[in-house]
């Protein structure tokens, strides 16, 4: 086969002896020097030129086709300065809330009610982008405001939504958070349309309150049902270039965790 689809079979088999405790030092290095290394290159790269985002060409042809998988992903979030935040409680109210979105995605397909049993045969064993979706929570306002002895002239806040895969509809926003075509556009990812919702309604809001307004500072927090893409990971890089202010907080869990913990809520 092509060392692309190699490549493939390697991060695989990294995730899965990963996920086992036995984890190969050889097989670690490898992806680390042919796929990780070269990927996370690539997405710094923007920040350096101050060019708009990583173009596609940009991303090594092995990462495109292999993507980072479950070890490295959470290796690159660390990395990028996302992962740190993540707490049980928002955690635990992502994981329910993105488990009754997908159960109820399951029963509106069906048209009735679905047992475990039917679920199970519903939701595919391997992930689906148009099936994943995301949860969010946010508290944004003004960054400095106190200093300056005032209230932030806006305030976003929202305490958890369900965000699923689609277009969302901001011309501005293809600008500003452009995805990767990687293989297929990964436009639609529920990742980048939350990402971009959030955005669109941050730049509303500083622009309404006009130019004395201070940078948008505070925290969004992001759960993913699925190992985020290649592409998503460069918008969620390119989303705090946005608003370096802002902290982002990004957590996921596998494919086969989601579809384990949706089946258990089911009785």
């Amino acid at each position: 086969g092509s060392p692309e689809s190699a490549g493939v079979h390697v991060v695989v088999a990294l995730d899965t002896l990963h996920r086992h405790g036995r984890l190969d030092a050889a097989l670690e290095a490898m992806v680390r020097a042919g796929i990780y290394e070269p990927f996370m290159e690539a997405l710094r790269r923007p920040q350096q030129t101050g060019s708009a985002s990583m173009a596609a060409q940009e991303v090594p042809a092995l990462v495109a086709q292999a993507g980072l998988g479950t070890f490295f992903t959470a290796e690159a979030l660390g990395a990028l300065g996302l992962a740190s935040g993540v707490a049980t409680t928002w955690l635990t109210q992502a994981q329910t809330a993105v488990a009754s979105a997908l159960v109820s995605a399951a029963r509106r397909e069906a048209g009735a009610e679905v047992g475990r049993a039917a679920l199970a045969g519903q939701l595919p064993e391997e992930p689906s982008g148009q099936r994943l979706v995301v949860w969010t929570s946010y508290s944004l306002g003004e960054a400095d405001v106190r200093e300056k002895g005032r209230r932030s002239m806006w305030i976003l806040k929202h305490d958890g939504r369900v965000v699923a895969h689609g277009r969302h509809k901001w011309q501005e926003g293809e600008a500003l958070l452009p995805p990767l075509f990687v293989g297929h556009s990964r436009g639609g990812h529920a990742e980048r349309r939350a990402l971009l919702q959030i955005a669109e309604r941050i730049l509303q809001n500083a622009a309404a309150a006009g130019p004395d307004a201070g940078e948008p500072s505070g925290t969004v927090r992001l759960y993913a049902s699925h190992t985020p893409c290649v592409s998503c990971l460069a918008c969620f890089a390119q989303f705090r270039r946005l608003f370096p202010r802002v902290k982002l907080v990004v957590a996921f869990a596998a494919w086969d965790e989601t579809r384990v913990q949706v089946l258990n809520s089911v009785l």
